[in-house]
């Protein structure tokens, strides 16, 4: 017995790139991350060796913002963590090759561990300029 669907071309598995475009996005956030780290040391830097003088009040909103950037920058760095281990994982599933998300993952971590100097040396600055300036602690 014959039936229609014989005369059809067998079904081939396509590879997909699922695993290299999760590995890929991890990579690049985690990059622009670590840029932006190294960018945020810059200006610990200039907080330091700025004006003598601040305001209390523009003292304490740079370090609330620090704290909500601080979060921030947390929440992407697990995300682009995330990312690493989603790509790791559809590799391994499909026995396709899993660079990438080594990569993006090992970024992710580097990234981590300059974003928390730099958010040490930031908040160390700010409250060196406070005391400085005779102000005693944020609160």
């Amino acid at each position: 017995m014959s039936s229609p669907a014989d005369d059809l071309p067998p079904i081939q598995h396509q590879p997909t790139r699922h695993a290299a475009e999760w590995g890929f996005a991890s990579m690049f956030l985690a990059g622009i991350l670590a840029i932006l780290a190294v960018l945020t040391l810059q200006l610990c830097a200039a907080l330091f060796f700025g004006p003598p003088m601040w305001a209390r009040s523009d003292l304490q909103g740079i370090f609330f913002a620090s704290i909500g950037a601080a979060i921030l920058v947390v929440a992407m760095n697990v995300a682009s963590a995330a990312f690493g281990v989603m790509s790791l994982m559809s590799a391994l599933r499909q026995r396709q090759p899993c660079a990438l998300g080594v990569a993006g993952l090992m970024l992710s971590v580097f990234a981590l561990l300059i974003w928390i100097f730099a958010f040490i040396d930031l908040f160390s600055v700010l409250v060196f300029l406070m005391r400085r300036q005779g102000h005693g602690g944020f609160f």
